[in-house]
């Protein structure tokens, strides 16, 4: 008698008349990580480093959207296309009186920090954090004592450079990003090192866009 039955295990996996199948649905996606990047309320050492997609515990979705550390969710297949950086405008301790960020620490955020994209320990794509706008993030003027709304680069997909080539990976790549913080201190004798040095940080995300497959069934 036909019929058709699910593979146990098998992200879209059926059975069809006894023949095994994989059925998918292709959809545009996004991958994201978010860090706090602090130093215990002293200034950034030089050569700080934050890791995106590596700590997972206690996030939620509007921090995170992996399941598993380094790696997408399982049977799922992604072609990114864009990798964006967005530096959260608002925190809760920027700003003893309205929770704002001071500008110039958003500032020095885009101006010092360096990201590497690794895939399998394999740089795939590298540069300084202005280079990596999201093309999402508010923007205006807050009529807020002491307070400022920004964001890396402007505020729409379009201006998003897509990659050169697209990187494909599913669920058995690692995937990490990492944040340096760099000063320019050793060169340059006149630069004032004034990093950011809020206790509890300052929120960046890593947004990796592109196409998302994964399978109609859970398995």
């Amino acid at each position: 008698m036909a019929g058709i039955k699910t593979i146990k295990g098998v992200p879209g996996g059926l059975l069809v008349d006894g023949r095994p199948k994989i059925l998918t649905e292709v959809y545009e996606g996004y991958k994201y990580d978010t860090v706090n990047c602090h130093n215990s309320g002293s200034a950034f050492a030089s050569g700080q480093q934050f890791t995106f997609f590596r700590d997972l515990a206690n996030k939620e979705l509007s921090a995170t959207n992996f399941t598993q550390q380094r790696r997408i969710s399982r049977g799922e297949e992604f072609d990114i296309k864009t990798i964006g950086l967005h530096i959260s405008p608002l925190n809760t301790t920027w700003h003893a009186s309205t929770g704002f960020g001071d500008p110039i620490d958003f500032a020095w955020m885009v101006q010092n920090m360096y990201l590497n994209i690794r895939i399998n320990k394999k740089d795939v794509s590298e540069g300084l954090a202005m280079f990596y706008p999201s093309g999402y993030g508010a923007v205006g003027s807050p009529n807020q004592a002491a307070s400022n709304v920004c964001t890396n680069g402007v505020a729409s997909p379009a201006a998003v450079r897509p990659l050169y080539k697209t990187i494909s990976i599913n669920s058995d790549h690692d995937v990490e990003g990492v944040l340096t913080h760099y000063t320019h201190v050793n060169w340059d004798t006149q630069y004032t090192s004034a990093a950011v040095a809020a206790a509890a940080g300052i929120h960046v995300k890593c947004i990796l866009g592109g196409r998302v497959k994964s399978g109609i069934t859970r398995g």
